[in-house]
């Protein structure tokens, strides 16, 4: 039972040796090579070489060499793409908002964009047991909206907006929204108008009022 856990504690250092390995080698390495190498028991290196091959690092291979009885197995790296390396996500939604700003049309081709991502939304987040009326409506999109770290709140800072509006406190797209704020708003705004549709509320965004202060955007809702 020890040993059991000292795997599972060490399982991500453990397949990062394995990798280390099989990638350095000039030739594909059996499980007997591998324990040899990092003096761990072969029963171990095995079930790290199950969970490596299943996610794509590495590969099995047959041992062709003519050696008598049964061909050995052999395992060798995968060359592919690190999966768990550093990603940029930002630098590539903003490269696609600078291109979509280009044409005359941005607006409204920004927020079918949002509608679509809305409806993929609303679709992950389940159905409900039945219509919505307003008040779940809201409260739903809500929670969608936290999901997707918008920060929503009721507090809007303006008494006679009510349950009329959302408080949008954080854009996880500020950076292009600076710039091109036209696109963005347009995306965010088709996203709540596309969750709202999916989920047949008898709610919808009838616009969104981008910075009325500097962390605060806010979305005025209207019976659909």
């Amino acid at each position: 039972m020890t040993t059991r856990r000292t795997d599972r504690r060490n399982g991500p250092a453990r397949r990062d040796a394995i990798l280390s390995e099989l990638r350095t080698a000039p030739v594909p390495l059996s499980i007997a090579d591998l324990a040899a190498a990092l003096q761990v028991h072969p029963n171990t290196i095995r079930f790290h070489l199950d969970a490596l091959s299943a996610e794509g690092y590495v590969e099995a291979c047959i041992d062709t060499r003519g050696s008598v009885g049964r061909p050995r197995r052999l395992y060798r790296y995968a060359h592919v793409v690190d999966r768990d390396a550093p990603t940029n996500y930002r630098l590539l939604a903003e490269v696609i908002v600078e291109e979509l700003s280009d044409h005359e049309d941005a607006a409204v081709r920004a927020e079918e964009i949002g509608r679509r991502w809305g409806r993929a939304s609303a679709a992950t987040a389940g159905s409900s047991d039945g219509p919505l009326d307003e008040t779940a409506a809201r409260a739903r999109l809500m929670s969608l909206l936290t999901d997707l770290d918008f920060a929503p709140t009721t507090n809007t800072g303006e008494e006679d907006d009510g349950p009329s509006t959302i408080g949008l406190r954080h854009c996880p797209f500020l950076d292009a929204a600076r710039e091109h704020g036209t696109v963005v708003c347009a995306i965010h705004l088709g996203l709540m108008r596309g969750v709202l549709d999916t989920w047949d509320a008898p709610l919808d965004v009838a616009s969104l009022e981008p910075f009325r202060t500097p962390d605060l955007c806010v979305a005025h809702l209207r019976d659909a």
